[in-house]
């Protein structure tokens, strides 16, 4: 069995993101308990994967929330303050945090840089996105923000997405 701390790669302050496949991977994979895990899933998924393998983590912090950057009638659960701030509580001197969602794009990302944000600048947590692979939640940033008490995210995040249409037209994110 090869070894599951080479399989992705953290920031430099300790936080990770990857879909939900990759998490239940690296939990089979890990020969002992190595990082702390926000599992990210939509409302009412029933039965998870990643609970039957929390044993594998040093801890498990799960949020239910749909991947909605605004309120839209008729869906359950968007992202509110209170799941945003219960993350940043729980990842308070936490290290080797990995964050997953279903895709590891838009809500794991975006908990990712409010993370970062709260552990140093905003330039710092901007340069952890990768625009292959991730396309930040606009809601869970403007969240975050508050949350951190850092405003210049939502400009920042705001920035670095025109700045990527206008770089990758190919690409759009949303």
């Amino acid at each position: 069995m090869s070894d599951a701390k080479t399989l992705f790669e953290m920031s430099d302050a300790g936080v990770a993101v990857c879909d939900r496949a990759r998490a239940v991977h690296l939990l089979l994979m890990a020969e002992k308990p190595f990082f702390n895990l926000v599992s990210i899933r939509s409302p009412g998924c029933g039965d998870h994967p990643v609970d039957r393998l929390s044993d594998r983590a040093l801890s498990v912090l799960p949020l239910e929330f749909e991947d909605l950057d605004r309120e839209i009638p008729g869906r359950r659960c968007p992202p509110r303050l209170h799941h945003i701030a219960e993350l940043v509580e729980w990842a308070n001197n936490k290290n080797e945090i990995l964050i997953h969602c279903d895709a590891g794009c838009s809500r794991s990302s975006a908990c990712a840089l409010v993370v970062l944000a709260s552990r140093g600048t905003v330039e710092g947590a901007i340069e952890f996105l990768n625009p292959w692979l991730h396309w930040p939640n606009e809601l869970i940033i403007e969240l975050g923000a508050r949350v951190v008490k850092q405003p210049r995210l939502v400009e920042a995040v705001k920035k670095w997405k025109e700045w990527n249409k206008k770089n990758y037209p190919w690409f759009t994110g949303d």
